[in-house]
């Protein structure tokens, strides 16, 4: 098509090197037009939720209510139990309101989650970011080197533990992938001056 409308352009009266500048403005115009309506939409902030694994990862602080994944600060395999710690954030947060599996929402009771395609194989534990929390027990259980010292005393977080299950439900169960954990919640507590008890009002 470009080499058509320079030529048609030529014909018209056009130099060579005018033709040539009009035929690619209107090419890449066209493009960009046609991209802009049938080319991929940007990413929607939920399409950017995922844990990420790196060695010496940046500390994050999240406000408002968030859906998030985190770092993966420990993942480990042992006897045919998966043990997943992923780091949320920094600082105390308020509450979590959804945990999400591979970007599922499930429900959770007593640190099980109870849908039934996981057939009780699946456990999440959580601490909030307090600065008095303590070491995820049910994490030391399986992997004892993860110690009562290991706290993580001020970072939200979630230890995924996945117990092994029979071939026959493997597939259901984790799909051919170790779970992905996301998790929506009330993040980062703030200070609220209107509850200052120094603060005098009327």
């Amino acid at each position: 098509m470009p080499q058509a409308l320079t030529a048609w352009l030529v014909k018209i009266g056009l130099t060579q090197l005018a033709a040539t500048l009009i035929s690619t403005a209107v090419t890449i115009g066209a493009s960009m037009l046609l991209n802009s309506i049938f080319g991929p939409g940007r990413p929607k902030p939920s399409d950017q939720q995922q844990n990420i694994r790196i060695a010496v990862g940046s500390r994050k602080r999240h406000y408002g209510i968030v859906c998030t994944g985190g770092q993966e600060s420990f993942i480990e395999s042992r006897n045919g139990t998966i043990v997943k710690i992923v780091t949320l954030g920094t600082g105390e947060e308020t509450e979590i309101l959804e945990h999400k599996i591979n970007d599922q929402v499930v429900t959770v009771v007593g640190g099980t989650v109870t849908d039934a395609k996981f057939h009780g194989a699946l456990h999440i534990y959580t601490r909030l970011g307090t600065d008095d929390q303590t070491a995820i027990g049910e994490v030391t259980a399986v992997c004892p080197e993860w110690t009562a010292d290991h706290r993580q005393r001020g970072c939200s977080l979630a230890a995924i533990i996945g117990d092994p299950v029979k071939q026959s439900k493997f597939g259901e169960v984790y799909n051919g992938q170790i779970p992905q954990y996301t998790q929506t919640r009330k993040a980062a507590k703030l200070y609220d001056p209107r509850k200052d008890s120094t603060m005098v009002i009327g």
